[in-house]
């Protein structure tokens, strides 16, 4: 199996190094089910479908509203990019849920997750307030997105697009380990690579939970321009004198 041309085909876009470990973690995997909380184009779901191909795999993504929208077409396009993707690897033990993860949580049956990933809108409390109850403890959890900083994106003229997802999932996930829920094992880039420790009730902790939210209000970030842009910006700003 070739892990970069599935990166490739798929549009992958975490560096190849953290896929290989999604890779062995997904491989060492002896026992219940896999759950993906972001689809996108199905990267992940497939090369964890190639690691381990005797462990079902469910693969969440409600698409409409996201990154893979606005980069690739319709809803109904990317639906058939990852159904095509899926089927393009023989990735026959993973199940494509179209759905928000609330919703998608219904079709779940199996009572074992021992992998989760979660990779979607950075809300990672309400994933793990759905998953938790069947997960146990040792169970393993990845999380990208995890980093310290609001991204901007100018998108035309003066206009910005702020993106605290990576911050929403930092401030979570801080919590999450001073709370004793889970512990970081290891970093590649904004994946973390998680345990979890111990099994909490998250609804107790809603008040720290909404505070993490809080912090995000007040975020700096720093908006990337390259030479084309940061001139365009100055004859606009000029023009406006």
């Amino acid at each position: 199996m070739n892990i970069r041309e599935i990166v490739n085909e798929c549009n992958g876009y975490l560096p190849i190094k953290c896929y290989d470990k999604i890779f062995n973690i997904a491989k060492n995997i002896k026992e219940g089910i896999i759950v993906e909380v972001g689809t996108a184009h199905a990267a992940s779901s497939i090369i964890m479908s190639k690691s381990n191909s005797n462990i079902k795999i469910y693969t969440i993504d409600k698409i409409y509203g996201g990154s893979i929208e606005s980069r690739f077409g319709s809803y109904d396009r990317n639906k058939e990019i990852i159904n095509d993707n899926l089927n393009k690897f023989n990735a026959n033990n993973v199940t494509f849920l179209p759905y928000d993860s609330i919703s998608a949580a219904s079709y779940i049956k199996e009572k074992d997750i021992s992998l989760l990933f979660l990779d979607a809108d950075g809300m990672i409390d309400r994933d793990l307030k759905l998953f938790l109850p069947k997960m146990k403890i040792g169970s393993k959890i990845i999380i990208d997105d995890y980093s310290n900083k609001a991204k901007l994106k100018r998108i035309k003229k003066l206009n910005v697009k702020v993106d605290l997802k990576h911050k929403l999932t930092f401030e979570l996930t801080n919590l999450f380990i001073k709370e004793n829920l889970l512990k970081i094992e290891s970093k590649c880039n904004e994946t973390i690579f998680c345990e979890l420790v111990s099994k909490i009730d998250l609804e107790k902790i809603n008040d720290k939970i909404l505070n993490a939210y809080k912090k995000i209000v007040f975020s700096e970030g720093k908006l990337q321009l390259g030479i084309k842009n940061i001139f365009s910006i100055k004859r606009l700003i000029l023009n406006k004198l």
